[in-house]
């Protein structure tokens, strides 16, 4: 889970299962504290690296912290997305959407629950998105 009081604090990646809407929520507050804090683009992956707080990202991140740091964001977050997610993530995502019922959820929250996952297919797989 991230977390953050304010969008342009310093986000935190908490330990727990990565999902494709937790890994998109990441990379929003990585990019509004980016566009938000002080640091230069060059310090940005250390700070929001050291705030992964999941044992195996900061064993990952420890074991190559050089390389790391001297990704842009988007980079980072294409290699960090290679380790968390599932190879066939989006393929999974798409199909959640299709055969999700609304059950006894109120239909708004419903909808709205798939509008967001659809949106991160938008933004993140297009080749995936439902039109």
């Amino acid at each position: 889970m991230w977390e953050s009081a304010i969008y342009w604090e310093y986000p935190t990646l908490t330990a727990r299962h990565i999902t494709p809407l937790l890994f998109y929520n990441w990379g929003i507050a990585c990019c509004c504290f980016t566009k938000h804090s002080e640091k230069k683009p060059t310090e940005i992956i250390s700070f929001v690296a050291d705030s992964m707080l999941e044992p195996h990202l900061v064993a990952w991140y420890n074991s190559d912290t050089k390389h790391i740091d001297g990704l842009t964001l988007e980079a980072y977050l294409l290699k960090l997305s290679k380790l968390v997610l599932k190879k066939n993530w989006a393929i999974i995502l798409h199909n959640e959407i299709l055969s999700s019922h609304q059950g006894s959820k109120y239909f708004m929250n419903w909808k709205i629950e798939l509008e967001n996952l659809n949106a991160v297919l938008i933004t993140t797989s297009p080749a995936h998105t439902l039109d």
